[in-house]
């Protein structure tokens, strides 16, 4: 099943988590072409308690990405633009990544809050 297809499910107030495939294509959790450092975001608009934080600066937001196979091998969160934001409201999680074919992935999401840094 493509991760575009996916929302984030929330686990509890600050965690989420989704499975699926990173495919082609130009929605959430995919990829325009298969290579090194290509663009792929996943939406945040399912999770608004997600949206909150991001905008309240609450919490430090971890994105783990556990590769299901080897088609994917390094996942970072876009250092320019790590959010889309539209009318005030996070919509998107932008990320960089290398892929070399459609890849199966577990992504979790875990805010931990500032006060217990």
């Amino acid at each position: 099943m493509p991760i575009s297809a996916l929302t984030i499910t929330a686990g509890g107030e600050h965690h989420a988590s989704a499975t699926g495939q990173i495919d082609l294509g130009a929605g959430a959790g995919q990829v325009a072409a298969f290579g090194a450092n290509v663009a792929m975001f996943i939406s945040l608009t399912p999770y608004t308690n997600l949206q909150g934080i991001i905008l309240d600066n609450t919490a430090q937001i971890e994105w783990t990405f556990q590769a299901l196979d080897a088609n994917l091998t390094r996942v970072i969160q876009d250092a320019v633009t790590p959010y889309t934001i539209v009318g005030g409201v996070p919509t998107q999680a932008n990320f960089n990544i290398d892929i070399t074919a459609a890849a199966n992935v577990n992504v979790l999401v875990n805010a931990v809050a500032s006060s217990v840094r």
